[in-house]
């Protein structure tokens, strides 16, 4: 019976896709318990991927969402464990998968993950002896929801696994996420009332390759300044599209409720105030800015550079586009 549904979405990149599939494959949990599903918006591989029995959606969709959501309706799985096209799976992942969600009441699984450059793959891997770490969402608090922020267990597609039944309740908000999918299932999680489970354990390796930043690093600065809009501006959608969920769907009197509420607000003002320390005439977010942004981001990240980073949203044009330029070098030089 199958337990597990591997999701793997893939849009335009096709160099790493069947080295992710391969580490699906690859795995010490047997193949009767598992199954693949690659979405992707391109030909190649078709039969490939048929041969191997992996389950294959064409979709040409603009946001990520929606691949996500036609591949729940074909999952079988209880258990939606995701991968981006460009990272692997160690070969023990879906087995500790199956084994942390014999317990009824997590709902949410957040692995480690170890970085590699390009090809690179490392062939050994330091993993810590620790326990997983549970924490519950029926009585969360400010702090707690940092200190997963802190711990990057909020984030990162390849390191999320996630009851189906839980996220399907709100496939018509998911299917409207231009990006930032992985901020939608734990959001998920958090307001679900049931638990859930960190391990430092590693077991998806993150692949860090120039493909992921090459079309920026090709742009004249004015074009980059379009492109960074628009992008942050998808963010704040996304950002929108979740806090319409919660007020849709649950109680805002409810203290647990409350506090995700407030944090997804927190990320809304970081990206509002991204948007409006870009220089004219690219920051339309300028006059939408609030000093409770400021204060929001403020009460999450006491760093004096993010406090003065902020700041800069009042600071003539001049000084912005220095700062900017700054960011737009810095990106240009990375990998």
């Amino acid at each position: 019976m199958v337990l597990i549904s591997v999701i793997i979405t893939a849009h335009d990149r096709k160099d790493y896709l069947m080295q992710a599939v391969n580490s699906t494959l690859n795995q010490t949990l047997p193949r009767s318990e598992y199954e693949v599903i690659v979405v992707k918006n391109f030909e190649d591989y078709n039969k490939e991927l048929e041969e191997k029995g992996v389950k294959t959606i064409i979709a040409n969709n603009q946001e990520q969402g929606k691949d996500i959501v036609q591949a729940l309706k074909i999952a079988e799985g209880e258990i939606i464990s995701f991968l981006d096209d460009d990272d692997l799976f160690l070969p023990k992942k879906l087995e500790k998968v199956k084994k942390v969600f014999e317990n009824k009441n997590i709902v949410y699984y957040h692995n480690a993950k170890q970085d590699f450059i390009n090809n690179n793959i490392p062939t050994t891997i330091q993993n810590e002896k620790t326990e997983e770490k549970i924490v519950s969402t029926k009585n969360l608090t400010r702090q707690q929801v940092q200190q997963l922020i802190y711990q990057g267990a909020l984030i990162y597609n390849s390191c999320i696994s996630i009851r189906k039944d839980k996220l399907e309740k709100y496939n018509r908000y998911l299917d409207m996420m231009p990006l930032d999918i992985d901020i939608f299932y734990s959001t998920v999680a958090l307001l679900s009332g049931l638990d859930i489970a960190i391990h430092k354990e590693i077991l998806t390796l993150y692949r860090v390759h120039n493909k992921n930043v090459s079309y920026t690093r090709g742009l004249k600065f004015e074009d980059w300044l379009t492109y960074r809009r628009s992008r942050f501006e998808r963010k704040i959608l996304a950002l929108n599209i979740m806090l319409k969920m919660i007020r849709d769907n649950l109680d805002l009197k409810d203290s647990n409720i409350k506090i995700v509420y407030n944090y997804l607000m927190s990320l809304l003002s970081e990206n509002k105030l991204i948007v409006a320390r870009l220089p004219s005439p690219y920051n339309k977010m300028n006059d939408s800015v609030k000093i409770m942004d400021i204060i929001r981001v403020i009460k999450v990240n006491f760093e004096v550079k993010s406090i003065l980073s902020n700041l800069s949203v009042f600071a003539p044009n001049s000084i912005r586009i220095k700062l900017i330029k700054k960011w737009y070098e810095l990106e240009k030089n990375t990998i």
